[in-house]
């Protein structure tokens, strides 16, 4: 059966949550200075749209993540024990809770991941055909 999840695993992935936040937001703001600052003319337009919503995407979809971590955080072990009794295959709902949450993380890295190539391919064509 399942265990609970350690606190300092929890500890680890809200860090994790922080970092990936502070990076999507300095990625949107990087962005910006390109746009306003370096590139005066833009080509291939679509991937600042692309960088963009998948930035903001990141940094709604990490809050999520630690709004729901901290839910988990506010429950007490007496609502923890009457999940149990109620558990469903032999998976306990707060563990499925925690199947979502990395779930979520895993659509939180990979619009960060997209986002940062957009940025990358839209400053690496803009430079060399400046």
């Amino acid at each position: 059966m399942l265990k609970r999840p350690e606190p300092e695993a929890i500890k680890n992935l809200c860090d994790f949550l922080k970092h990936l936040s502070t990076l999507a937001t300095g990625s949107i703001l990087l962005l910006i200075g390109f746009i306003e600052r370096v590139f005066t003319t833009l080509r291939f337009r679509p991937l600042v749209i692309i960088s963009l919503v998948a930035f903001i995407v990141t940094l709604m979809r990490t809050a999520r993540i630690y709004r729901d971590i901290v839910a988990h955080q506010l429950k007490d072990e007496v609502e923890f024990s009457k999940q149990k009794d109620e558990s469903v295959y032999g998976i306990d709902p707060i563990f499925s809770d925690w199947l979502r949450i990395k779930e979520q993380l895993s659509k939180a890295w990979s619009t960060f991941v997209i986002g940062l190539w957009s940025l990358i391919i839209f400053a690496a064509i803009n430079l060399i055909l400046k």
